[in-house]
């Protein structure tokens, strides 16, 4: 049950040095969003997830 998602680009945060399998809060996934043509498509972001309980 997830009642809130953060959701950052990781590219810039990658390139300045940031290792996604070291990360312990944030969950390095796959999302779906829409491209320029409207077709949806699976992209790698960093993800973190709050439950309100």
């Amino acid at each position: 049950n997830k009642d809130l998602v953060f959701v950052l680009n990781p590219e810039p945060l990658i390139q300045a040095g940031v290792d996604p399998a070291k990360l312990e809060t944030w969950v390095f996934g796959e999302v779906e969003v829409m491209d320029e043509a409207g077709k949806a498509v699976m992209v790698e972001k960093f993800l973190m997830v709050y439950s309100f309980d």
